[in-house]
């Protein structure tokens, strides 16, 4: 937090050394090491969010290859019991369609990973050529 905090106060410092020259300047070595700090911070943060988001992702495509397991086992055995009482039924879904749902279910998931940390790296790149933007004209 205490970074983060230098970040604003830096920030703020730049924005008052471009609106009004009276405000002393800012010290290029701290900005440097602020903005450096800061840098390495949001990285660690973006990959923290990425681990996250996939770690989710692991656990729903866990929990639906269970699920699965269990609908495969349900319908086994509802087979096996309409077997054994001589009735003949089909059951409304499908393996084949219970299948096809959780490979689509795990393909969307799987974009949806790889988008997210794309757009998370866009944001990322376009604030630090925001900053840089912002720096060079300080110098």
């Amino acid at each position: 937090m205490g970074i983060f905090s230098n970040w604003v106060s830096a920030m703020q410092q730049v924005q008052g050394v471009q609106s009004d020259d009276n405000v002393e300047t800012v010290n290029s070595d701290n900005f440097k090491e602020i903005l450096a700090d800061f840098m390495i911070i949001s990285h660690e943060a973006k990959l923290k969010a990425v681990q996250d988001a996939t770690r989710e992702a692991e656990i729903t495509i866990l929990r639906l290859q269970e699920e699965n397991e269990l609908l495969k086992d349900q319908l086994n055995s509802e087979t096996e019991n309409s077997k054994s009482l001589g009735n003949s039924f089909e059951m409304p879904v499908s393996n084949k369609e219970l299948t096809e749902k959780y490979q689509l279910l795990k393909e969307f998931v799987s974009k949806y990973i790889v988008n997210s940390s794309l757009e998370k790296k866009k944001a990322v790149d376009s604030a630090k050529a925001q900053i840089i933007a912002r720096y060079e004209t300080l110098s």
